[in-house]
């Protein structure tokens, strides 16, 4: 069997109160759970509310952990001093919705792409430049576009800058959060695919957040199905989509 490279073990995450005197709000997410293994991608899928996003931002160490675990190759995340958590963080890849948001507008590729390279601190200027245009070839763009402004750039291109950057310390997890759902049709297929031949090429584990079953399908070996905070089904990809237990799964899959 592959090694876990990120493992949630019942998981609660609640928002804090508003004030004093409000009641306590319900979980955000109560109990998910879930394994990633290595070279695999796992999909979580849900509607708007559904957590999905929440645990994603837990993992990130984004909000805090009411109660549960977060393992990240064997490693107790949870756990981290401040620091630590930093230096190991810049080691994911992460993918965002829309791109645009993601990227400085008046910076050149090059700009953006050398950007966690200078804060890792051990890259020279050439190697920069070098592993620059490594990352924009495996992203099927060419060299040309380091000269290039995020602002200039096309949806379907502005998203491989930004998958570029995420690969820019060579992370061997990726986490993306809706990475086609502001592309259009033909584009999403586009990336849907390059993300698929950089898991095979460069040996990836990912987890694929999005509201559309469909694309999880395609992309991931298992998947969770979230609704109201609670995991209502998880299992290999194929398994659920042939066999699903729940209603709300089955009304995804008809969507």
């Amino acid at each position: 069997m592959p090694n876990s490279v990120l493992r949630v073990d019942d998981l609660l995450i609640r928002y804090r109160k508003q004030s004093m005197f409000s009641r306590r709000p319900e979980p955000a997410v109560c109990g998910v759970s879930f394994d990633l293994r290595s070279r695999q991608t796992l999909g979580i899928v849900g509607e708007s509310g559904s957590g999905k996003t929440t645990v994603l931002n837990a993992i990130l160490r984004l909000i805090p952990v009411e109660s549960g675990t977060i393992q990240i190759n064997g490693e107790d995340w949870l756990a981290l001093k401040p620091g630590d958590m930093r230096m190991k963080r810049a080691r994911i890849g992460v993918v965002g919705q829309n791109p645009f948001l993601s990227l400085s507008p008046r910076f050149t590729v090059a700009q953006i792409l050398a950007e966690p390279m200078l804060s890792a601190e051990s890259f020279s200027r050439r190697e920069i430049e070098q592993r620059s245009q490594e990352l924009l070839s495996q992203c099927g763009l060419p060299a040309d576009y380091l000269k290039c402004r995020a602002i200039e750039l096309s949806g379907g291109q502005a998203q491989r800058v930004a998958i570029a950057r995420a690969l820019a310390l060579k992370p061997t997890l990726m986490i993306l959060d809706e990475p086609t759902s502001a592309l259009d049709v033909s584009v999403q297929a586009q990336v849907l695919n390059l993300l698929c031949d950089l898991k095979d090429q460069l040996g990836l584990s990912m987890l694929f957040v999005t509201h559309d079953l469909h694309v999880v399908r395609y992309m991931s070996d298992n998947l969770l199905v979230m609704r109201h905070g609670d995991c209502i089904e998880y299992g290999p990809t194929d398994q659920v989509i042939a066999s699903p237990v729940h209603e709300y799964t089955r009304e995804l899959l008809h969507a």
